[in-house]
């Protein structure tokens, strides 16, 4: 249907707080669709800079960004979260510098990564922000004039909320099947998840759990308290999980669908390769194979007694008794 792409970002702005005209409105089929098209469409409008920079490890599409822009003969930066906040790493980058591509959250572990640089004050340098759950809990913040904030909605939904000096035409996007939503479910998409955002009752489980099982982050760590956070020394992710959805009577959706419960054990998802972009960035393979996310909800719904049974029945099935 001719269009049907403008109608439906026209409808996803109508659903926002934000009612800006000059803001840049515009969905896509999740987050890889915006990131590639994004980021071409700036590259094809200022052919002259060819520096990107990009921050590694914090997101695992960000790595065919690289490799792609590499292909095309750019100089890319790839710069590590604490490196990236030295005012003095981006010295040499400026002159040439078209975007900064990074992350406000990691899309597993809910981490925050702040990203806020005096450095690019004032400069026409773009920024583009990808938020997995961040701006369910804090709500959808109004961009500066050159960001380009790409928010998760589903697997197959992103939403593009950019400044006004961000003008993308995008490639692909207009000639995609774009089909009706209703607008519930647009409503819904952009909706603030407030209640999912308890921080006393996240950090109170992560402190008293059963033997066994670790907590992933520090007490003083920045993040979402949207979700549990845990692992297991000994057992699969996969595993647990496998018994929590059993016990809890929680249907366990594909791997990456939005779900209760989730890990990122290799078995989970079927792919040896699956881990590598979190091991590359410092995560333990024990970390890995035994990581558990399961939302901040099922804490009133028993999660620790749930978990101190997945992993008695699961150490009997490894000792076989």
């Amino acid at each position: 249907m001719p269009d049907a792409w403008g109608r439906l970002s026209e409808q996803y702005r109508s659903a926002l707080p934000l009612k800006e005209p000059a803001l840049n409105i515009q969905i896509y089929a999740g987050v890889g669709h915006a990131i590639s098209e994004v980021t071409s469409a700036l590259a094809k409008l200022y052919t002259h800079k060819k520096t990107i920079a990009v921050i590694e490890g914090v997101d695992p599409w960000f790595t065919k960004v690289s490799v792609a822009f590499s292909q095309e003969g750019y100089v890319v930066k790839n710069l590590k979260v604490a490196e990236a906040l030295k005012p003095e790493a981006w010295a040499p980058l400026m002159d040439d510098l078209l975007f900064v591509l990074t992350c406000d959250d990691d899309p597993v572990t809910g981490r925050l990564y702040p990203f806020e640089n005096a450095t690019f004050t004032g400069k026409r340098i773009f920024r583009i922000h990808v938020s997995h759950g961040l701006h369910c809990v804090q709500g959808i913040q109004r961009p500066e004039p050159f960001v380009a904030n790409i928010l998760s909605l589903t697997p197959d939904r992103a939403l593009l909320v950019a400044g006004e000096r961000v003008k993308i035409e995008p490639q692909f996007a207009p000639s995609l099947y774009w089909p009706m939503e209703s607008l519930e479910r647009i409503a819904a998409n952009v909706a603030v998840s407030n209640d999912l955002n308890r921080m006393s009752e996240v950090s109170e489980f992560e402190a008293n759990l059963p033997a066994g099982f670790r907590a992933y982050f520090m007490p003083t760590d920045a993040r979402l308290f949207d979700r549990v956070v845990i692992y297991h020394t000994d057992f699969d992710g996969s595993a647990v999980i496998d018994e929590l959805a059993k016990t809890m009577k929680i249907d366990l959706h594909a791997p990456g669908e939005p779900a209760l419960l989730e890990s990122t054990s290799a078995c989970r998802w079927q792919s040896p390769r699956f881990n590598d972009w979190l091991l590359q960035r410092g995560e333990t393979d024990a970390t890995t194979r035994g990581l558990i996310i399961a939302s901040s909800s099922l804490i009133e719904r028993g999660l620790r007694a749930h978990l101190e049974t997945a992993a008695a029945k699961i150490a009997r099935l490894q000792s076989g008794t």
